[in-house]
This record gives C-alpha cells, sequence and structure tokens, in this order.
C-alpha cells in the first residue's frame, strides 16, 4: 500500500515521513503533559525551559497535621498509603507551597459561627441526666405538649379521667423512674445550672413516685376492660378441653383411625398401639392408595358408611377460637393485671395523709376494693384453665401436661383434624353427587331406548297386513254417470 504525503513522492520518502511524524506527534504529547524526553546519557532536562522535576522517591516522610483553625467541614476522602506514595506521582507535589486564606476558609466553612466564648460556657454546662434519655423525652413532650404541672395535675387534680390511655402511657415514658428521680432531686441546687430538659424533669422530682401514681390512674382507666377480655378467653380455654374429652364424634374418628394404623401397621413394630400421638393425623393425607386417594378420603368414606351421622366433627364449637387466642399472652395479661392490682396497694400506702393528693387516694381505695374482688376472680378461673388443659393432655397420654406449647401444640392438631376431615367430607359428597347424577342420566337415556322401541314395535304392528283384507278394499270405485 502506498502512501503519499505532501512533499514526499516515493515509498522511501513516505516511510521516513511517517517516521518523522510519529516523532513530531510524541514531542508534542511530551510538550502538553510536561514530560521531558530521555537523553542517551539518561539525564533529564528540557531544552530552553525550567528544570524538570525529581525522580519521586520511595521513601517519604510524615507530613504535619496540626489543627489550623477552628473545626471545618471535612471533606471526605481516602488517603493514599506511605507506602504507595514514593513511587507516585504525589511525592512530586508540594501543597505547603499553595497560597491558602486559611480565615477565609475558616469563614466560610467553619462548624460553628458562634463566638468561642459562648462554646466554651455551654460545655461546661452540668448535665444529670443522658443525653439519649433526654433526646427521647423532647420527642415524647412535643407530642403531648404538657408542662410540668399539667402533668403532676393529672393525680393532683385528677385529670387522668378525661385522659385517652394512651396519652397516660406517654406520660409514663416521660416521668422520672425511682432511679431518676432520686438522682434528680440530689442535684436540685443546681436547677439554675443545668438545661431545660434537665429542669423540667426536676419539677416532675418534686412530686414523689409520680410515675407509679400515673400507673395507677392508667390500671383505673383500663384495668376492667382488659379484666374482661381476659376472664373470656380463660372461660374459652377452660371450655375447650372439656368439648374435646365429651365429643362423640371425635372419639368415633380417632377409633377408626385407630383400626386403620394398626391394620397397616399389623407385623411389624408399629402395630398393635393401643393408642398413637396426635400427629399421626396430619399423615392421613399423606398415605395413598392405588387409585390417588388418600387415607383421610379412605377413613371418611369408613365413616359415612359403617358410623354415619359422625361427620362434621361440630360437637367442639369452641376448638376454633383456640387459634385466635394465645396461653403464653394469656398469662402475661393475667400477671400484668396482678401487677397493677399491687402497684395501686403500694402507692395507696405510700400516698398517706397527703394533702394534695387526698382526691386521688380516695379514688384509688375505690378501684382498689373492685380490682380486689376481680382479682380473686382470675386468680380462680386460671387455676381452673389449667386444670382442664392438663386433664385434656392426660386425656390423650400425654407425658408434660403442664407446657403449655403442648398444649397449644394438641389444639392446634384437632383443629386441623376437624379442619382436614371436613373437606373430605365435601370432596365425599360432591362425588356421590356426581355418581348418582351420572347413574339417573344412564337410567333416563335407558328408558328412552326402551320406550322408542315399544314405538316402533306398535308401527309395525299397525302397518302389518290384516287376514282377509286385500289391497283393493280401499280401492275408490268409479263415479256413475
Amino acid at each position: 500500500m502506498r502512501v503519499e504525503l505532501p512533499g514526499f513522492g516515493d515509498r522511501a520518502a513516505s516511510s521516513m515521513s511517517a517516521a518523522s511524524v510519529a516523532k513530531a506527534a510524541a514531542e508534542k504529547r511530551q510538550a502538553a503533559a510536561g514530560d521531558v524526553p530521555a537523553s542517551p546519557a539518561g539525564s533529564v532536562h528540557l531544552a530552553d525551559g525550567p528544570e524538570a522535576p525529581k525522580p519521586p522517591s520511595t521513601v517519604v516522610g510524615a507530613k504535619s497535621n496540626e489543627a489550623r483553625g477552628r473545626k471545618k467541614k471535612p471533606l471526605h476522602w481516602a488517603k493514599v498509603p506511605k507506602n504507595l506514595v514514593g513511587n507516585s506521582f504525589w511525592a512530586t507535589l508540594e501543597d505547603s507551597l499553595v497560597p491558602l486564606n486559611e480565615g477565609e476558609i475558616d469563614e466560610l466553612f467553619g462548624m460553628d459561627s458562634r463566638p468561642a466564648l459562648e462554646i466554651a460556657a455551654e460545655e461546661v454546662r452540668p448535665e444529670v441526666l443522658a443525653h439519649k434519655r433526654k433526646h427521647n423525652i423532647n420527642i415524647l413532650l412535643a407530642n403531648l405538649k404538657m408542662g410540668p404541672d399539667a402533668i403532676k395535675d393529672v393525680v393532683r387534680q385528677a385529670t387522668y379521667k378525661e385522659m385517652e390511655p394512651t396519652t397516660l402511657q406517654g406520660l409514663l415514658l416521660v416521668c422520672p423512674t425511682a432511679e431518676e428521680e432520686e438522682l434528680l432531686r440530689n442535684n436540685a441546687n443546681i436547677k439554675d445550672q443545668v438545661d431545660k430538659t434537665d429542669a423540667f424533669m426536676m419539677e416532675l422530682a418534686e412530686l414523689r413516685g409520680l410515675r407509679g401514681k400515673i400507673l395507677c390512674a392508667l390500671s383505673a382507666k383500663t384495668f376492667n376492660e382488659e379484666a374482661v377480655d381476659v376472664i373470656r378467653n380463660m372461660d374459652t380455654f377452660a371450655m375447650i378441653p372439656i368439648e374435646i374429652q365429651n365429643s362423640k364424634k371425635l372419639r368415633t374418628a380417632l377409633e377408626c383411625v385407630l383400626a386403620l394404623g394398626n391394620f397397616l401397621n399389623s407385623g411389624t413394630g408399629r402395630g398393635g398401639a393401643h393408642g398413637f400421638k396426635l400427629e399421626a393425623l396430619a399423615m392421613l393425607s399423606t398415605v395413598k392408595d392405588v387409585s390417588g386417594d388418600t387415607l383421610l378420603d379412605y377413613l371418611v368414606r369408613v365413616l359415612e358408611t359403617s358410623f354415619p351421622g359422625t361427620l362434621p366433627l361440630d360437637d367442639m364449637p369452641t376448638l376454633a377460637r383456640s387459634a385466635e387466642i394465645s396461653l403464653d399472652a394469656i398469662g402475661e395479661e393475667v400477671q400484668g393485671l396482678l401487677d397493677s392490682v399491687a402497684n395501686v396497694g403500694e402507692q395507696i400506702k405510700a400516698i398517706g395523709d397527703d394533702p394534695v393528693l387526698a382526691g386521688f387516694l380516695a379514688e384509688m381505695t375505690a378501684f382498689s376494693e373492685e380490682a380486689i374482688k376481680v382479682r380473686e376472680e382470675i386468680v380462680s378461673l386460671r387455676a381452673l384453665m389449667m386444670d382442664k388443659l392438663q386433664g385434656m393432655m392426660g386425656h390423650f397420654g400425654e407425658r408434660n401436661k403442664a407446657a403449655r406449647g403442648r398444649q397449644e401444640d394438641i389444639l392446634r392438631m384437632l383443629r386441623e383434624f376437624s379442619s382436614d376431615t371436613a373437606a373430605a367430607h365435601g370432596r365425599y359428597k360432591e362425588k356421590g353427587e356426581r355418581a348418582a347424577k351420572k347413574a339417573e342420566k344412564e337410567a333416563t337415556k335407558g328408558g328412552i331406548q326402551k320406550e322408542s322401541s315399544h314405538e316402533k314395535d306398535e308401527v309395525e304392528a299397525l302397518s302389518a297386513p290384516i287376514p282377509g283384507i286385500t289391497d283393493d278394499v280401499f280401492v275408490r270405485e268409479p263415479e256413475k254417470p
């Protein structure tokens, strides 16, 4: 391929011109980047220019990092490690030679423009409560919008009666604990030196036991409703074991499961069982016959043919409610109610003859008398519920009768068994209805065919010739003229 450049006509001239162009381009790049071509002796120089920087050294010393001016906004960067700086171009830079107006930078990028004296005075201000605790208090107070006197009037003037339980719960989080109250009262002499939040909490601490008294007020507002819910739930759990143990339908169904299982397991270590753990009920849907139906479907068929009326298992109406209630939750709610009654009694003793809280004392005394009666009913019903549940566990041969988790497992397995048998029973009925319709359709079709055959026989009989009568009998005679 011939490359022609201006001023060169032959191939040799072309190649010389290309070399010259390449050299000129390299020199241009070096000049633009500030590089210097190496001389044959390896020295570094620029023709008719300033002296070039020295090659980077592999060893770098520590650079001064003293704080200059006041605290400023940072520039977030990642520093090149010292062991990598020596072989990079960073070693050739001298940032100390860059002229900076440090006063202007301090003014523009300073973190705080307040006078230094004011900052120093704020830093030495004493703190009583932890900073995080005060931050949470300020958030709560912003929502409550109540001053210290209004908070104390919750018990002094019994304003809790017009408040929502959520507001009282928020006040509980604001009021000082027993330890905080003691700390605040011990530092009351520096009330004029602390910040607003500490001063606010010191005013609340002037009314001893404010947190406990507001807890009493919350109990008076919510105790009755919470007690009714707990009593209903415990009554439900006391009724469920009775229904289960008295269920004739469940007894028949489990009896059939035991018979089927012993037949399937005959001749093995699992056979000859007097009873089985209720976990086996969930496995009825996993054992399939040659047609694809499950052992549960076969159980339904046995119950419908041999024990009609057993399904559905609808003689345990309360069992389904056990899915909505937790025994652990009931235990926590009962303990909470008992603790609230105990707290009210303690606060009544602590108030004593304080005239400021005389009205609150009278109301809490009346509430305590009623709450004690309800507490006795709750304790009695809890004992009854536990006794019934343990009786149910013994009914099914369970070893750990008092374990709440196992009790809930038994109830769950019985709920699922009742639901599964109901679904299988529905499938069985649908299958029977389809078979009946098919039989009826076939019977109807057979009747039509029989009737059609009978009609055909009748037509043939009518169309057959009558003995002694010929065709000319029905020939019309011609009219006479």
